[in-house]
């Protein structure tokens, strides 16, 4: 049964589309406030009610940081541990509503072609 659930196209269809999403929602939760890695993740997961494990969560951030989106500083957490947290810089602002933008026109494209009239109405 793993074998055929590997095989799965919807599998993949859901991989990629949380790939492609994530940064939206990295973004998104750091413009609330600062975070780190593992509070990211939980807080993704969280909010869409566990159907969304953040891939590649450090590679994304990692990328969102080269961009200049994204800074990160360390600070000692209650446990004595250091932690490295996260937070928006302002061009990640501007980046993140470039985003919204983006993802809204191609939510809206998407479902006005992919259900029919009589969907979208009903």
């Amino acid at each position: 049964m793993k074998e055929e659930s590997k095989r799965n196209p919807l599998n993949n269809f859901d991989a990629q589309f949380k790939k492609a999403t994530l940064q939206l929602l990295i973004l998104s939760i750091l413009s609330d406030e600062e975070m780190y890695a593992y509070e990211i993740a939980q807080t993704i997961l969280e909010r869409s009610g566990g159907k969304y494990k953040a891939p590649l969560l450090y590679t994304s951030i990692s990328k969102l940081e080269a961009y200049g989106f994204v800074t990160e500083s360390r600070k000692e957490s209650v446990s004595n541990r250091m932690r490295v947290y996260y937070m928006i810089t302002d061009s990640g602002l501007s980046y993140l509503s470039q985003l919204k933008g983006l993802y809204k026109d191609l939510t809206d494209v998407v479902y006005d072609i992919a259900y029919s009239k009589e969907e979208r109405d009903s």
